[in-house]
């Protein structure tokens, strides 16, 4: 019996590679700081914002102060709204569609009772959260669609033979 070996190859940025670039020059343009200089105080503040111990707002801010930069609420606001925009348009396929499994995520304990403008919408994952928790219906606990869309559901039958 011939013995099967498995092996891991790392594709990404060798043969896979993604733009980031509109999302990399999108926010420093809003801020008047050069990309270079961003990406630099971002690589400072990103392991506090992936652990949930600053905000994008509060990293912006702080990004802003360290390049000397002027921020004020409405332009935080405003850079936060963009990075939002630019992080949903970098999840979608060439054709402009979500990819099918978008909507994959995992689901926090509480998640039916959840207030759903308590999850962070300025991360991919909070945003997709934001979403389902927007679309479930919690009279039964099935995801429900707005006009046009359907949703789908999942029908079990039984049949009794006499």
């Amino acid at each position: 019996m011939p013995r099967l070996e498995a092996c891991l190859v790392d594709a990404y940025d060798t043969i896979v590679t993604c733009d980031f670039n509109p999302l990399r020059q999108g926010v420093p343009a809003l801020a008047g700081i050069p990309v270079a200089a961003w990406e630099q105080e971002y690589t400072l503040v990103s392991p506090m914002l992936n652990d949930g111990r600053l905000s994008k707002a509060q990293a912006f801010r702080q990004i802003m102060a360290s390049c000397g930069a002027q921020a004020t609420d409405d332009l935080i606001a405003e850079m936060v709204r963009r990075d939002q925009e630019l992080l949903l348009t970098n999840a979608r396929l060439a054709s402009g569609a979500i990819p099918l499994d978008f909507f994959r995520v995992t689901i926090p304990a509480g998640f039916s009772t959840t207030n759903p403008n308590a999850f962070d919408i300025t991360t991919l994952s909070g945003l997709k959260l934001y979403r389902l928790r927007q679309s479930l219906d919690t009279n039964f606990g099935t995801l429900a669609a707005s006009t046009p869309y359907q949703p789908r559901y999942i029908q079990w039958g039984l049949k009794l033979y006499f």
